[in-house]
């Protein structure tokens, strides 16, 4: 049984001891799963349980189409997981895969994600090309006390989106100079 099956209605988790409750968690969860992370699990399940409302009863055809969106839901999960390892299967023979991935907080997902987005790196000619691809506007302007608001990115992009965007710019500033080290890098090596 899934868990998204089992649990759609209070009634359902209530009714089941919590021995039963574990053998279902454990059942449909990892195999390295801990028994100590199971009785959590548990324990959590029965509390929300007990603190919840049921709006339909579990005989209602609201359940089923929840069933059915909760499965739904885990079939594209595993879908996008065979998709990832595919593109992680044709991105990993690249050298700049191994660059990006030796960055700290880029696992494989990201590193992926850059090299798809960026195609081929070696097409560009300096990291202002691989900016002006990306979209942003890298340069800061400064005079004495004068320190203009918001210059590190395009203006198109909403204010609210520009705060939030500032770490990722600032990694992706550091992606950039590697990326654009190790293309001078495999460029000499090219040479030679």
């Amino acid at each position: 049984m899934e868990l998204s099956d089992g649990f759609l209605c209070k009634e359902f988790v209530l009714s089941l001891s919590q021995s039963n409750l574990c053998k279902i968690i454990h059942q449909s969860t990892s195999k390295r799963i801990s028994e100590k992370r199971i009785a959590y699990l548990t324990d959590k399940l029965v509390e929300l349980a007990n603190r919840s409302y049921c709006a339909v009863k579990k005989t209602s055809p609201m359940m089923e189409e929840v069933r059915y969106y909760a499965q739904e839901l885990l079939r594209l999960s595993e879908r996008r997981q065979v998709v990832l390892n595919n593109m992680v299967a044709l991105v990993q023979p690249l050298p700049e895969y191994d660059i990006l991935w030796s960055i700290p907080g880029i696992a494989e997902t990201t590193a992926t994600s850059i090299i798809g987005e960026l195609e081929d790196i070696r097409r560009f000619q300096s990291t202002n090309q691989i900016n002006a691809f990306i979209g942003i506007d890298l340069r800061h302007y400064e005079s004495g006390n004068f320190s203009p608001r918001n210059t590190s990115l395009n203006e198109e992009i909403p204010m609210s989106e520009k705060s939030c965007s500032s770490a990722f710019t600032t990694s992706l500033q550091l992606v950039i100079l590697i990326l654009a080290i190790s293309m001078t890098f495999m460029r000499n090596e090219k040479e030679q």
